[in-house]
């Protein structure tokens, strides 16, 4: 990334214009990007493992126990324009989700146990993604608006890999106990994720 913003300095004609990084909306949006594709991605890879090696439920069962999480994702994104900064409610729910699940995670015994924290991770990511996203590219230029979905998807996958890469890295130097301790481990870092994105909202304008 360091040597890709210098070769852009340089260019006569630079895939993202300097003048687009510099406005502070993105830059939040984008800080925010990272921290919050980091946590989904490696929530997703951390309890997949748990769900199977810890519980032992095959690879479909371990799919249908995130129905519950579907569920609730897909209901406060359509609802979410009703909430008032939905995306700072919706990392609180989010964290309050991986709370939950930090605490239950030494006696939870099906996929079912899991559901509770499942609701709350869900519905906390439907009011946070979406109107974040949106968010951020209407505080851009309607110019740079294509770039600036580029670079936010970019983002995402950045994020995203940087996540699974440490979270996971966490989750198996954990594994000389349960599977469980581990997601239990695995889950902390992702609540500090996700700490660092409600400290980043509350950074945000509130219109």
């Amino acid at each position: 990334m360091a040597v890709f913003a210098a070769v852009e300095r340089r260019v006569p004609a630079p895939l993202v214009r300097p003048g687009l990084v510099r406005q502070r909306e993105f830059r939040l949006g984008m800080c925010l990007v990272l921290l919050t594709y980091a946590g989904i991605n490696s929530f997703f890879l951390v309890l997949s493992l748990a769900l199977q090696d810890g519980l032992g439920l095959s690879p479909l069962a371990a799919a249908l126990t995130y129905l519950p999480f579907a569920a609730a994702f897909l209901s406060m994104s359509l609802l979410g324009s009703r909430v008032g900064r939905a995306p700072l409610a919706g990392a609180a729910t989010a964290g309050a989700g991986y709370a939950v699940l930090i605490t239950l995670s030494a006696t939870l015994g099906t996929g079912w146990s899991f559901v509770p924290a499942l609701l709350l991770i869900g519905a906390g990511q439907g009011l946070l993604v979406p109107p974040l996203l949106n968010h951020v590219l209407s505080a851009v230029p309607r110019a740079d608006a294509g770039t600036a979905s580029g670079v936010l998807a970019t983002g995402q996958q950045i994020g995203g890999a940087l996540g699974v890469a440490v979270v996971g890295a966490v989750y198996y130097s954990a594994l000389d106990g349960s599977p469980l301790h581990a997601l239990a481990l695995a889950c902390g870092g992702i609540l500090a994720l996700t700490a660092g994105a409600i400290a980043v909202l509350r950074l945000l304008p509130r219109n």
